[in-house]
């Protein structure tokens, strides 16, 4: 009983004459402890995995980066996401982003969410602003909710134009221009706001310089049916 996880009262309780019920039930509970011990070991192995991952691309982006010349531009079939978010108008400081990054994961702990992977802006506004901006701070749910909330909702899934940078947001002002370039000259347009994913954030570094974004852009093939007056980002 002890190499089951037993403690001592337990096996004193299950030793007891003429108890096979009880030691039924003892075991049906023991059973349950483990498969919540179970999933919770699961989702640490699943966070370390992730994050571990997570270094080792920041890592060959750092090394590799550095050898072209040009910036380097995908074009993405990325997956529906379902996320928490929480939408402000403020600016681009990163103290303001930290404190907002803290609002995000007090949201993420009241209702006991499963987020994970790096935080990303969603910017609803022009990308040169860096006051007054309206903006989206999220973070991706591992699984989607079976149950509504309003801190809840869904990035649609779709083509992305998609481009990585390193720097603080004035300077990767060059790189958005970059893909709006691409995104026209491959006669694209623009369907919502610009994504940015912090891979790696002043988390992982107190240089500015060092910050490494990800760049994503939703897209459709231009047409004449879209109106991209009514879309953000689009002109």
């Amino acid at each position: 009983l002890k190499s089951l996880g037993f403690s001592l009262p337990e096996i004193k309780e299950a030793l007891l004459p003429e108890n096979l019920e009880k030691l039924k039930k003892l075991y049906k509970k023991k059973h349950l402890e483990v498969q919540t011990q179970i999933k919770t070991l699961s989702r640490i192995e699943e966070r370390l995995h992730y994050r571990t991952n997570l270094i080792e691309r920041i890592q060959f982006l750092e090394e590799n980066l550095k050898d072209f010349p040009e910036l380097h531009i995908e074009l993405k079939q990325l997956p529906g996401r379902q996320v928490v978010f929480t939408r402000y108008s403020g600016s681009l400081e990163f103290e303001y982003i930290a404190l907002r990054i803290q609002e995000l994961y007090s949201l993420v702990e009241k209702h006991q969410l499963d987020a994970y992977g790096p935080y990303m802006l969603l910017l609803h506004d022009s990308y040169e602003k860096t006051e007054s901006i309206q903006l989206e701070m999220a973070i991706t749910l591992r699984e989607p909710l079976d149950k509504e909330l309003s801190c809840i909702r869904s990035i649609p899934a779709g083509l992305y134009a998609c481009t990585v940078f390193f720097g603080p947001h004035e300077k990767t002002l060059s790189a958005y221009q970059e893909l709006l370039k691409w995104i026209k000259s491959h006669h694209y347009v623009p369907i919502g706001p610009v994504i940015k994913i912090y891979t790696k954030s002043l988390a992982f570094t107190d240089n500015r310089e060092k910050i490494l974004t990800e760049i994503q852009i939703p897209l459709a093939k231009l047409n004449s049916n879209i109106d991209t007056t009514l879309i953000p980002n689009a002109q």
